[in-house]
């Protein structure tokens, strides 16, 4: 019984060593950028993914804020969101 779980326990193992999550761009809240609007935010965000190497090929948000500033993307999307709205 031990030697037929040993593989599954490796491969959990390993899983759980790979955090996808690491990678989020996220924490408005830092002190660089607080105090700064939103857009400036989420601008510099998408910035720094360029400078790594990615490419935005689509930008999709429900606020204008999602979708201004530099490194936008090749194409941008505006969803309505009836629900919350910030002129």
């Amino acid at each position: 019984m031990e030697a037929q779980t040993a593989p599954v326990r490796r491969q959990r193992r390993r899983r759980r060593r790979r955090r996808p999550w690491a990678n989020l761009k996220g924490g408005q809240g830092s002190p660089e950028y607080r105090g700064q609007s939103s857009s400036v935010f989420k601008s510099a965000m998408r910035k720094q993914l360029v400078d790594e190497g990615y490419r935005i090929r689509g930008n999709v948000g429900d606020q204008w804020t999602d979708l201004q500033g530099d490194c936008a993307g090749d194409r941008v999307f505006k969803i309505p969101n009836p629900m919350y709205f910030v002129p």
